[in-house]
């Protein structure tokens, strides 16, 4: 089902954003990743009631392949500068 794949990516997107915005201590960037933030859950919302609307079952959660970036920005401080620029924390594997 292709629209649980859209939505569990919009979710981690969704995930990555909040945590970002939490970690931004820039009031510009705060507010950029949580417009971002808000357009992912309203985008959410949409799919959601789409598959409602056609499906009976849907899954609430984030994928985990989606928690292990937002874990990475937990820990990334620990080991950079600090550099809030880099707060969205770029691919911790390059």
């Amino acid at each position: 089902m292709q629209l649980v794949e859209i939505l569990e990516k919009n979710r981690d997107g969704e995930g990555g954003y909040k945590k970002a915005a939490d970690n931004a201590e820039s009031l510009h960037l705060k507010s950029c990743f949580q417009n971002k933030t808000t357009g992912r859950a309203e985008f959410s919302n949409i799919i959601k009631c789409e598959m409602v609307a056609n499906y009976n079952d849907i899954d609430d959660d984030s994928s985990i392949t989606g928690s292990i970036p937002r874990a990475w920005m937990d820990v990334k401080p620990a080991f950079s500068a600090d550099n809030e620029i880099d707060v969205g924390g770029g691919n911790p594997w390059r």
